[in-house]
């Protein structure tokens, strides 16, 4: 299975056979609030990890169609607050991050680019 097929087959309304237009309020209420949890628990995982790397208490987002549904949710599972991104923001950020390896970057963010992307 490539990443494309991936994404497009992946998520908690598709492993149950539904689409987001054929499920029920009930149902979508019940996806989204799964999707606020497992939000919840990355960010968490991930705060950890921050705190151990002697990082400061960076801002937290959410990114994708759903966060502003889901972002006051997440927000109140960790008790931090977590900001949603503009539908296409994420997009746009690895747009420049590609462009940037494509023009020859080694690093991005403070992280090594693989060499083999220069094949």
């Amino acid at each position: 299975m490539t990443a494309n097929e991936a994404f497009t087959r992946g998520g908690i309304l598709r492993k149950r056979g539904l689409t987001l237009k054929g499920c029920t309020e009930e149902e979508k209420e019940a996806a989204f609030e799964s999707l606020a949890l497992y939000a919840a628990m990355e960010i968490s995982a991930m705060a950890v990890l921050l705190r151990d790397c002697g990082a400061a208490k960076s801002a937290l987002y959410l990114a994708g169609d759903p966060a502003p549904r889901i972002a006051g949710r997440v927000s109140r599972l960790p008790g931090r607050e977590v900001l949603p991104l503009a539908t296409c923001d994420a997009a746009v950020g690895c747009a420049l991050i590609a462009e940037d390896v494509n023009g020859g970057a080694r690093e991005v963010l403070g992280i090594g680019v693989d060499g083999r992307v220069w094949g």
